[in-house]
Formats: structure tokens, C-alpha cells, sequence
């Protein structure tokens, strides 16, 4: 039996609910791209936003995300100019692999779904474009 190719869709919002129903019923894999308050419930659980959260890379990115908040908390109780440089230095380094990692996440769901749904303005953005292509 023949491998499915991925189908990526760009389409206006009239249309997207209705074909991404369909995907759902089929059973592919399938995200929807978008604000998450924008969509209908029955969706909610494909988009991006939510499949971000709740994949395995997202506990990663969790963690990263956590650690960067605790060090930022720290800041206020450090008197020293060294030390909050120190501590600068630490979440300019967290920030970047926080972004590494989401962008990682990002794309792995993306390139991994069959299906992908997005508005015109919804995937507008330049970082979905390499996992898009």
C-alpha cells in the first residue's frame, strides 16, 4: 500500500472547520494552527498550542521554562552587581535553548502530522515555515 504524502492546507476560516472535521474522522494525524480561543472545541485538542503542551518535548521545554522563572525570581534577592550578572548571563543561555527546544517541539509535530490546517493569517508567521516546506 502507497504511503499518504503530508497535505497542508491554507484556506480561508469558512473552510477550515469543516475539512479539519474530516481529518479528524479519518483518523490522520492532523494539527490546526491558529489562536487557541479562535477555534471550535471540538478542534481544541489538534491545535498546535495544545499538542505543544501535552506532547513528550513539552515536559522538556516545561522544565526549562521553570528553571528560567526561578532564576529570575533569584535576581531580586542577589545584591551584588556580579552575582546578577552572573544570573543574566544563566537566563540569556536558558532563553536560547528554551527556544531551540520549542522550535525543535514545534517542528517535530508539524512534520510529523499528515495533515496541517491553517488561515492565510493564522501561518503567516516565518517560524513555521520550515517545517511547512
Amino acid at each position: 500500500m502507497r504511503d499518504l504524502l503530508p497535505i497542508k492546507f491554507l484556506c480561508t476560516y469558512t473552510y477550515i472547520s469543516p475539512i479539519f472535521a474530516l481529518s479528524i474522522l479519518t483518523s490522520l494525524s492532523s494539527v490546526r494552527l491558529g489562536h487557541p480561543a479562535r477555534l471550535l472545541p471540538s478542534v481544541l485538542n489538534h491545535s498546535l498550542d495544545v499538542l505543544t503542551q501535552t506532547s513528550d518535548a513539552a515536559a522538556i521545554v516545561k522544565d526549562v521554562r521553570k528553571e528560567m522563572d526561578t532564576k529570575q525570581a533569584s535576581i531580586r534577592k542577589t545584591k551584588s552587581g556580579r552575582e546578577r550578572k552572573a544570573i543574566y548571563g544563566d537566563l540569556k543561555e536558558l532563553r536560547k535553548e528554551f527556544r531551540e527546544r520549542e522550535k525543535k517541539c514545534v517542528g517535530t509535530l508539524i512534520g510529523g502530522s499528515k495533515v496541517v490546517l491553517a488561515t492565510l493569517h493564522g501561518a503567516g508567521g516565518f517560524q513555521y515555515v520550515p517545517s511547512l516546506l
